[in-house]
């Protein structure tokens, strides 16, 4: 698709990148293409039921009860038999409370997505996306399928998950030509990717299955490793096998050659084969393991397979992307600090109200944040729902939204006052707002300890500022900001 222009994509795909799918279409679309969610190919029934009798010791338990009913040996029947069962019923339970767990986490938190359709822009579940809908995306989001890129704002994009490289990668709109891999592909926004700054608008193009990320989950889906423990529990069961048999040929050639009856004979060394198998060990493994994954169970980690706790104990270091996967992504305004305030200010609206200066602060928090119907990303959400807890809002128009400028690690609004004026509020990274505001010493260094105050707490801090504007550029999509800005809070 990266080597075809959007017209030729829209046209053979049936989408209007003006007024987006009609239900008839997006119905058609899903039918054809499938809905947007990946089908990884599970464990048939069948197989999860024969799963826990095909490991190697209950494979010589199964041969020592069978030779134990040869022999006519019903007690030492019944015993393996009973150890069997009870071995298999732990991996049953086991496994069928950790489905149950995985499959409630996965239906916790479905994505929302801004689409285009007949016309209108509205929000709609990730997995209801079809082939033809045009989204848009802001920072932060994660990208729900794959789609070519229409427009873009200061876009960039972290591929990591595909490429391996942490760097964000520049994106911009128009077809490519020749052979491109991949991560040359800057006019694809590729399932599974994240927005690291920006805004776009794209034209999904591959859903579920069909896209990059989707082939890459069913290649991991099939493959199947040994824990070490599986790995020493075959070796250790192959050297007693090899061990029993010899022994049992031997007793059975000595009996005979003693004038035993060769009946007899072959009983007694049955006898010895069965009871050379240590029948206990398989269900001593499965408890200890089990008792493993309740503990772990206890700290809120899950474990699919038991056989796995042994291989977990061997894992030095865990990297993860814990955003939406470990945590929710919901942020929430835990508190405020202006020049001057003694100390950390809570949420009671009521009681700081009251307090002079504390109404500008909400209104200039709400109008650093992005607009509400552009507030996708969770800081803008939280701010928003912390600042419309004021009654009166200033009589601004918003005259241009900024998306986030990596350079600055900032963005912000312009706002128009009823006398023309122009006013920028920004909002970013403490450090780089505060290099750019005209504090005193005592001030600035009085912020850096409030900043350091709440790293240390595990807050997320984020500093507003304010500035006059004399004029703006004209289709100025970037924005910048002098060393003449007022620190807010």
């Amino acid at each position: 698709m990266y080597d075809k222009t959007v017209e030729e994509i829209a046209k053979a795909l049936g989408a209007n990148v003006e007024k987006g799918l009609t239900r008839e279409k997006v119905r058609q679309n899903q039918e054809k293409f499938g809905k947007n969610a990946l089908k990884i190919k599970s464990k048939s029934l069948f197989k999860k039921i024969v799963e826990p009798f095909l490991d190697v010791f209950t494979v010589m338990l199964i041969v020592a009860g069978v030779l134990g009913f040869v022999q006519g040996n019903t007690l030492d029947v019944i015993l393996v038999a009973v150890i069997i069962a009870v071995d298999a019923g732990i991996s049953y339970v086991q496994q069928f409370s950790t489905d149950r767990i995985l499959g409630a986490l996965r239906n916790t938190i479905p994505q929302k997505v801004a689409v285009l359709r007949e016309g209108k822009k509205i929000q709609i579940d990730a997995t209801d996306l079809v082939v033809g809908d045009v989204i848009y995306l802001y920072e932060g989001e994660k990208i729900p399928t794959d789609c070519r890129l229409l427009a873009e704002s200061g876009l960039t994009i972290n591929e990591s998950i595909l490429t391996g490289e942490t760097e964000a990668v520049r994106k911009k709109v128009g077809a490519l030509h020749g052979d491109k891999k991949i991560y040359e592909q800057s006019n694809m926004l590729f399932s599974g990717t994240f927005v690291a700054s920006g805004s776009a608008t794209g034209l999904v193009v591959a859903v579920g299955n069909n896209t990059e990320y989707g082939r890459i989950a069913k290649l991991v889906a099939g493959s199947a490793t040994i824990s070490p423990i599986q790995q020493k529990t075959a070796k250790f069961v192959s050297k007693i096998a090899i061990a029993v048999v010899i022994v049992a040929v031997l007793a059975l050639i000595l009996a005979i050659w003693r004038g035993i009856e060769t009946v007899e004979a072959l009983r007694f060394a049955l006898a010895l084969t069965v009871s050379a198998v240590p029948e206990g060990l398989p269900i001593t493994i499965s408890i200890i393991l089990a008792f493993g994954m309740k503990r772990m169970a206890k700290k809120r980690a899950l474990v699919t397979n038991m056989r796995a706790i042994e291989t977990i104990g061997a894992v030095n270091v865990i990297a993860t992307d814990k955003t939406g996967t470990l945590t929710e992504n919901r942020l929430s305004v835990q508190g405020f600090w202006r020049i001057g305030d003694k100390k950390y200010q809570g949420l009671s609206v009521k009681k700081h109200l009251a307090t002079t200066g504390v109404k500008d602060f909400y209104a200039a928090t709400l109008m650093a944040a992005a607009p509400s119907d552009l507030a996708s990303d969770p800081l803008d959400v939280a701010m928003l729902n912390f600042a419309e807890k004021i009654s009166v809002l200033p009589k601004y128009e918003l005259v241009k939204n900024y998306p986030f400028e990596q350079s600055l690690a900032a963005s912000g609004n312009l706002w128009e006052a009823t006398d023309d004026s122009l006013t920028l509020f920004v909002k970013g990274a403490p450090e780089g707002i505060l290099a750019h505001c005209n504090l005193k010493h005592t001030d600035y260094d009085q912020c850096l300890m409030k900043i350091g105050e709440f790293g240390s707490q595990g807050f997320r801090v984020i500093a507003i500022a304010s500035e006059k504007i004399a004029k703006v550029k004209q289709n100025s999509e970037r924005f910048t900001f002098s060393n003449r800005l007022t620190f807010i809070g």
